[in-house]
């Protein structure tokens, strides 16, 4: 089975929790949101955004962790969604669950990521966006909001 350990690519800090958030004011030891109770929240961008333009959102939450440059997540996400490599996009996908439930120590594995990021996708992505803040309500904003200090990622 795939561990924290097993991931060599990516050092991770996990943040530390003090009364459910973190020095960003990001909620940690759970999702802020259920996976379909993201969308409802804050349907203009987070439910119509990881639908229709996903790799605008994935770019923004990469973007606001610090994970990876915005422009570099988009045009790459672009590019594999029209070779039709979806697989490598769902991939990417997971990967990045995955990144997130252990930087903000909510519980679950790596088969929830999977099943959620294959089967309702733009779900996931939403409510990846919303635990991250890493748009704004009510506003369709494609650029990506101030990148968080103090997540690492080697």
């Amino acid at each position: 089975m795939f561990s924290k350990a097993d991931d060599p690519n990516v050092p991770m800090a996990p943040t530390p929790a003090i009364e459910g958030v973190d020095h960003n004011g990001l909620v940690v030891g759970k999702w802020k949101n259920g996976l379909f109770g993201s969308c409802y929240m804050n349907c203009v961008p987070n439910a119509i955004t990881p639908l229709f333009c996903p790799g605008i959102s994935m770019a923004q939450i990469c973007a606001r962790l610090g994970i990876a440059n915005f422009f570099a997540v988009l045009f790459s996400y672009l590019s594999y969604t029209r070779r039709d490599l979806g697989a490598l996009v769902m991939l990417f996908t997971i990967r990045i669950r995955f990144r997130m439930r252990y930087l903000f120590s909510i519980p679950g594995s790596l088969v929830e990521d999977i099943f959620s990021s294959v089967f309702c996708c733009c779900c996931a992505v939403a409510q990846m966006a919303d635990h991250s803040e890493s748009f704004e309500p009510n506003t369709f904003a494609i650029l990506p909001r101030a990148t968080l200090p103090g997540y690492t990622f080697g």
